[in-house]
């Protein structure tokens, strides 16, 4: 097919990916940062802009917001603990 070792991201480490637009809105671009995905190499054609993320439900959240896998990581940043900040 295509050469693994040549992807613009880790596929082990970004298993899950969504094909460019393929959300609720029909963004090709993230619109958290502006990223267009990856070109990713398809084997007799041309590359498919897509978005690579690390699980099921972050590749669910695409499909939803068109958030990219680094925009969802500092919106749903697990290390913001607000039960110990002071009430406003």
């Amino acid at each position: 097919m295509f050469d693994l070792e040549n992807m613009p991201f880790d596929p082990d480490e970004f298993p899950f990916g969504v094909n460019a637009g393929d959300n609720k809105f029909g963004f090709k671009k993230c619109p958290g940062c502006g990223s267009e995905g990856y070109a990713v190499p398809v084997f007799g054609g041309e590359p498919i802009q897509s978005f690579a993320f690390r699980d099921w439900l972050s590749a669910a959240e695409y499909r939803i917001s068109g958030l990219c896998q680094s925009c969802q990581d500092d919106v749903f940043d697990e290390s913001d603990d607000l039960d110990d900040e002071e009430p406003l």
